[in-house]
């Protein structure tokens, strides 16, 4: 009969924080009091790894506020989008990987009363890889844990225009080995749609 390892740290604080990110954001939808709801358009590219990366996707702020989150300077995101990665500039079949995921977010704004608005963001989700291998890198799993952290700032006063730079984890947090992982940098856009 196999033998099943436990589970490593890195597997109970994936769970853990993820489980955490989405209860807080849960919270938000029994609101202390009401706040603006915002919808970002987002487009970025990135690198790492030797692998490139270019993506669309979507900020969502939901139009409340929770005391939990409030008491913590944080406000609740969800993040979405779809995400085209790239090892060697060719097509074969380990070069180009398509992935959708999504994220919940928080952000605290650093400087809320600025011109520039800095902010910093941490989220956790999930993200599914059309392919468990790109390039030379072997994934092991097709959906994977996504752990996001990034700090921008507003192009406008207004907040509409946002510029954020992120750096982006992959991985299936050893659940099926080999769990090479994928990590990107990148710089993102985003406009307001709301």
């Amino acid at each position: 009969m196999r033998r099943v390892p436990a589970p490593g740290p890195r597997v109970i604080r994936s769970t853990a924080g993820a489980l955490a990110a989405l209860a807080l954001l849960c919270l938000c939808f029994a609101p202390a009091r009401a706040a603006d709801e915002r919808v970002w358009f987002s487009g970025a590219a990135g690198s790492g790894e030797g692998v490139a990366a270019l993506r669309v996707g979507g900020v969502w702020q939901p139009g409340c506020t929770c005391e939990p989150l409030a008491r913590i300077g944080a406000v609740p995101l969800v993040q979405a989008h779809v995400e085209y990665l790239n090892s060697r500039g060719t097509q074969s079949v380990n070069d180009v990987v398509w992935d959708a995921g999504a994220l919940a977010s928080l952000r605290w704004p650093l400087a809320a009363e600025s011109r520039w608005q800095p902010f910093v963001e941490f989220g956790v989700g999930a993200a599914l890889f059309s392919h468990v291998r790109i390039g030379d890198r072997n994934l092991a799993s097709a959906l994977l844990f996504d752990e996001r952290l990034a700090a921008g700032i507003a192009l406008d006063p207004a907040g509409r225009h946002q510029l954020a730079a992120y750096v982006e984890h992959r991985s299936n947090a050893g659940l099926k080995e080999p769990n090479q992982g994928l990590t990107t940098y990148g710089l993102e856009l985003r406009v307001g749609l709301k």
